[in-house]
């Protein structure tokens, strides 16, 4: 469906002669020194946004007050009870992954993990059950990748 409407968004900015605007950033200012090559000014865009939230995060003061503490549902709220998943659950939400090619941090493609589901599916549900009960999430799981491309 998205591609539906995608393409037909294309189709009517074509026939209006809207063409999509590439802007290219030339240079930047870091620390007072002008940056004008592309692979630099990229490291500075990752840079800038792989410590922004940490930095932002810094400048919050400290507070008293639990987050839930601020909200006023007006009702009592029932404790959320998860149930352990199974392998086959795992199967099911694997299977319904879209195969691409595009690589995690480790390298690995979603076509990949389709091709071995089930033989990730076991080992996968024990460490999400895991996670669950002791109310840690695996860190290496909880990896971002922020990249700038340069065209």
């Amino acid at each position: 469906m998205l591609e539906i409407q995608k393409k037909t968004w294309e189709t009517l900015n074509e026939i209006l002669g809207k063409r999509k605007k590439k802007e290219t950033i030339e240079r930047v200012n870091s620390g007072g020194c002008i940056i004008t090559d592309p692979c630099k000014i990229a490291s500075q865009f990752n840079l800038f946004f792989t410590s922004i939230g940490q930095k932002n995060s810094n400048d919050i003061p400290p507070v008293d007050k639990k987050p839930e503490d601020y909200i006023d549902y007006g009702r009592p709220i029932p404790d959320l009870l998860l149930g352990n998943t199974t392998p086959e659950h795992v199967k099911k939400i694997i299977k319904n992954f879209k195969a691409k090619f595009s690589c995690d941090v480790d390298g690995v493609s979603t076509k990949m993990v389709k091709f071995v589901g089930n033989e990730l599916a076991i080992p996968l549900a024990h460490i999400f059950n895991l996670s669950l009960e002791s109310g840690v999430f695996p860190s290496k799981l909880n990896l971002n990748l922020s990249c700038y491309s340069h065209f």
